[in-house]
């Protein structure tokens, strides 16, 4: 008894030491955890930072999270979790419902109605909630209809429907879901990953090289480039044969033939 009430006092003397803050702290890493999720779609890595909150017998979209929470012309949309800020933040430029995003962290806040939802992707991914949420600071605001769902009683993200270059990422509270599409252009992804590179092999520049012809077919000569700083690495077959394939696509040029007859053997 006497070793239970030491820690009693202990706990209560350092809560006393830290201050209001840090109990607020503990008391909503008690009720709200501290939650995160990260998914890769083909090179990207999407990651969300959220505190999941429980329902706990309330009424929750359209009572704690109001319908179009609006006050003198002034938009307060939901923080999409609790406590401090949902971030969302992906390693590559992505498409969201189709629409670009360039790669980044974003606060991420939703403005609920009752038959839609708008997902706001904020430039400002250090607020406290959506307090100081600021119109101006959205970099992409999205649509998209919520469903039904099965019963969850704690909020919580996920990202389901995965394909090679896409997945949805959905958030489930309640009996309520409502997820909105990530995409990705995977060979522009790995074009930069490759560009920023900082020692590049010879067959990095042959990626690079095909990778700019397969984005735009009419970019022989910055293709031609990458394949002659492979060339200036060491000459193989593979990109000897590359550089006379490019060459043979510009009209006029009788250097692909000779490149190829020097492999060809």
């Amino acid at each position: 008894m006497k070793k239970v009430i030491s820690i009693y006092m202990f706990l209560t003397l350092v809560l006393g030491l830290l201050g209001a803050n840090a109990q607020d702290m503990l008391v909503a890493t008690k009720v709200s955890q501290r939650a995160s999720i990260t998914q890769r779609i083909g090179t990207t890595d999407v990651t969300v930072v959220y505190h999941s909150p429980l329902a706990k017998g309330r009424e929750i979209f359209g009572g704690i999270v109001p319908y179009d929470f609006i006050v003198d012309g002034i938009e307060y949309p939901w923080r999409a979790g609790s406590n401090e800020n949902t971030t969302i933040a992906f390693t590559h430029d992505v498409m969201i419902q189709g629409q670009p995003l360039p790669k980044g962290k974003y606060g991420l806040h939703i403005f609920v109605k009752e038959n839609e939802w708008i997902y706001i992707f904020s430039k400002n991914a250090k607020s406290w909630g959506s307090f100081s949420y600021k119109k101006e600071e959205d970099a992409l605001r999205v649509t998209e209809v919520p469903k039904k769902a099965s019963y969850q009683e704690w909020l919580s993200y996920d990202f389901v429907s995965r394909e090679p270059e896409s997945a949805i990422l959905e958030l489930h509270w309640t009996d309520i879901k409502c997820g909105i599409q990530i995409s990705v252009d995977v060979p522009a992804n790995v074009l930069v990953d490759l560009k920023n590179k900082e020692e590049k092999t010879v067959d990095d520049y042959i990626k690079i090289a095909q990778l700019t012809i397969a984005q735009n077919p009419k970019d022989l000569d910055k293709a031609l480039e990458y394949v002659k700083k492979s060339l200036d690495i060491k000459e193989e077959f593979r990109n000897t044969m590359l550089k006379s394939e490019l060459l043979e696509k510009r009209v006029g040029y009788k250097k692909a033939k000779n490149a190829k007859k020097k492999q060809l053997p």
